[in-house]
């Protein structure tokens, strides 16, 4: 079943489908007519490349590589709440500087001051505060990316349909 808003419109259809051959040969097209290469075929070659090494059915294929990419990016994960624990540990000293800065007018210039000292007081305490959203800035993109990259192997114009039809060892033919 595809999304309501994917099929109303043909400048959609174009960027989603860029015509079978296109697609079977890894590129797409884009509003210009111009061909590049698409970067959305990478997560379906990854779970292509796990289902052919390992034999494994494809819902298997598609399952692991969600899991390695989640343990790939746990070390990520683990810096963040790292640094997240260090900033909590400042949050006395960052009230002191909001209740410093409470008196500065305009309120502009008060936000400003605020999130400067506030920036050097974490700085100095050798914090990184953009390490608390740098997971979700990095996980979030790297997450879709690979869902739509994946939601494209079954495609009717895929090469990969009729094969993902079949399932894989172990499993019954499925309706896509």
């Amino acid at each position: 079943r595809r999304f309501m808003f994917a099929r109303t419109s043909a400048a959609a259809r174009l960027l989603r489908c860029g015509g079978a051959r296109a697609r079977a040969a890894g590129r797409s097209r884009s509003l210009s007519g111009a061909t590049e290469v698409a970067a959305l075929g990478i997560p379906a070659q990854v779970v292509v490349a796990a289902q052919a090494a390992t034999g494994a059915p494809w819902w298997l294929a598609i399952g692991g590589t969600t899991v390695a990419l989640r343990v790939g990016m746990l070390p990520l994960l683990w810096y963040q709440l790292a640094e997240t624990r260090r900033f909590g540990a400042l949050r006395p000293q960052l009230a002191a500087i909001r209740d410093e800065c409470r008196a500065i007018e305009p309120p502009s210039a008060r936000a400003a001051q605020t999130l400067l000292r506030g920036w050097r007081c974490c700085r100095a305490a050798s914090v990184q505060p953009l390490a608390i959203v740098a997971v979700p800035l990095v996980q979030i993109p790297l997450l879709i990316w690979s869902l739509v990259g994946i939601r494209r192997m079954v495609d009717a114009g895929s090469p990969l349909t009729e094969q993902m039809r079949a399932g894989g060892p172990g499993t019954r033919p499925q309706k896509l």
